[in-house]
């Protein structure tokens, strides 16, 4: 059999001659002065020259010899190669196209749009986005008024009681802090808020994805609008559908969230549900929204979530 050499940037010096058997033995190219040879049991032909010692080099596949661990797909790039088994990324990262101009007009195609600043596929008739400009500076229950008085209160109990609020966003949203109309006007006081989202939808516990900083306690003297800050302020929340979990932490009194009063006579559904001891804990990771004991409202709560814009630092 021959041989070919190459030097440690992998380029071919020369090809050797038929090595003789006799130098082979069990699978090592024997090296003079009683020296261990390279075990070449499991090559197929290759000898690498790495600072004067020769190492043997397994091919493995089908084509060209990977001489490499871990060889890099960047240089050469791969042109038109097409894969018919999945890419195993696991522990590493994965880079999409980033380019200005048009993808190609083939389903599927995909990239980063460096000129729109969004993740873009080609559906077979047209480039259809993957997200939308722009943050959400606020959010409020679908049914909310910004006119409208919250007049009405929903008393929670005291220690942990809760009430759980559906927030819709139609955009992305950078979010800072969650504020409610508070209408009590004596004693102590004491909430704190965590969101929740319906990842998978098969089960009834829904995950949380961002929660208040600490509690916000105070004494009331006069109906007010509190504000609670996020613990990790911007936290990022994609477009889609949130619970936003109010939590009465004060141990010996109620806390009263505001609450505008819903119209139209038979059409007054569902705009919220309460629980007493709602979740065991106070913002816990997981909270089942389903299970019994929880009690419907028809009223829309006088809930708000603040958000950064642009280059703000504070909610806008």
């Amino acid at each position: 059999m021959s041989w070919q050499l190459y030097d440690s940037n992998g380029a071919i010096k020369s090809s050797l001659p038929a090595i003789p058997a006799s130098l082979i033995t069990s699978g090592q190219v024997a090296v003079a002065r009683g020296g261990t040879g390279a075990d070449l049991s499991a090559s197929t032909g290759d000898l690498i020259v790495t600072a004067g010692t020769v190492t043997a080099n397994t091919k493995t596949g089908t084509g060209d010899s990977v001489r490499a661990t871990s060889p890099s797909m960047t240089t050469p790039a791969i042109a038109g190669a097409t894969l018919t088994g999945a890419i195993d990324a696991n522990g590493a990262t994965m880079r999409a196209p980033t380019t200005g101009s048009a993808l190609t007009t083939t389903e599927g195609y995909w990239k980063w749009d460096s000129t729109d600043k969004l993740l873009k596929v080609y559906d077979g008739a047209r480039e259809r986005s993957g997200g939308g400009y722009g943050y959400m500076p606020f959010a409020t229950p679908a049914s909310y008024s910004a006119t409208q008085a919250s007049a009405t209160a929903v008393n929670l109990a005291a220690t942990n009681g809760g009430m759980l609020v559906p927030i819709f966003l139609a955009g992305h949203m950078l979010l800072q802090s969650v504020s409610l109309w508070n209408t009590d006007t004596t004693l102590s006081r004491s909430w704190r808020w965590a969101i929740y989202a319906d990842r998978a939808n098969a089960s009834n516990s829904v995950d949380r994805i961002a929660q208040s900083n600490a509690s916000d306690a105070f004494t009331a003297a006069a109906a007010s609008a509190r504000t609670s800050a996020a613990s990790s302020p911007p936290t990022y929340l994609p477009p889609g559908a949130y619970w936003l979990f109010i939590q009465n932490d004060g141990g010996t009194n109620t806390f009263g969230v505001g609450t505008q009063a819903a119209g139209n006579g038979g059409m007054a559904l569902p705009q919220y549900k309460t629980k007493n001891g709602a979740a065991g804990s106070y913002n816990p990771s997981t909270l089942d929204i389903i299970t019994a004991t929880w009690t419907a409202g028809t009223a829309i709560p006088a809930v708000r979530l603040n958000g950064r814009v642009a280059a703000n630092t504070v909610a806008w």
